[in-house]
């Protein structure tokens, strides 16, 4: 028997990761970069070697927090921001264990961000916006364009990405790791759409269950009507 080398260990680990919450990561990082260039400060975030310097340098931090055009970000988006940092602190600051939402450890970061997304509630930038809806006379100029008309692979292709993303509510990267399996055809002439993973895996080890799938969840599509011309 072989002992698992530390280099396999890490890509099994890797696998666990999510690329977006990475991203995020990285791009609240950036941020912190940017607040460090314009203070003068050259230690990194997780440099800090005490729980008091690293509460000092985030309070400071969350106060300043704004956009690179100096607007200032919803109070969600400041949210996200602890977040990211707190996982990234998690695994990477030379603090062992560092927990920034621990409220014994660091009281005085968790009120100054309570107090910055109450600020920016008052001023009108506690909700996030959401995106309108298509219309029915966009969706129907969609389905009346010359590259969805379904005459050759590529259209009809995606003609029913988009009929399947439009009648089974999916979002982000649901729609792009479907596979003909997961159609299942209905005896009234409807389909059953069958989705096992969501939001790119986030479930996690935790919540498989004991068969090794994730959850799945079935989504009716209706037969189409008589006479229907898209």
């Amino acid at each position: 028997m072989s002992i698992p080398t530390h280099e396999e260990i890490y890509r099994l680990q890797q696998l666990s990761r999510v690329k977006n919450t990475d991203k995020c990561t990285s791009k609240w990082l950036r941020v912190v970069d940017r607040f460090n260039k314009e203070a003068n400060m050259t230690k990194k975030i997780n440099q800090y070697d005490t729980c008091n310097e690293l509460e000092d340098f985030l309070c400071k931090f969350i106060t300043w927090l704004k956009k690179l055009n100096g607007e200032e970000y919803k109070a969600e988006s400041i949210y996200n921001c602890y977040v990211s940092l707190a996982r990234y602190l998690k695994e990477e600051s030379v603090i062992k264990p560092c927990k920034i939402w621990n409220q014994y450890s660091f009281p005085l970061a968790i009120k100054t961000l309570d107090g910055k997304m109450k600020q920016l509630q008052l001023q009108g930038l506690g909700e996030t916006a959401q995106a309108d809806s298509l219309t029915r006379q966009e969706i129907q100029q969609i389905l009346d364009h010359s590259t969805m008309n379904g005459e050759d692979n590529e259209s009809l292709i995606r003609r029913v990405f988009f009929w399947i993303s439009l009648l089974c509510g999916l979002r982000g990267g649901d729609a792009y790791k479907i596979e003909d399996r997961q159609l299942t055809r209905r005896k009234d002439g409807g389909l059953n759409l069958e989705m096992f993973i969501e939001k790119n895996n986030q479930r996690g080890v935790r919540n498989r269950n004991k068969y090794g799938k994730s959850t799945a969840r079935k989504i009716p599509i209706p037969p189409d009507f008589e006479g229907n011309n898209y």
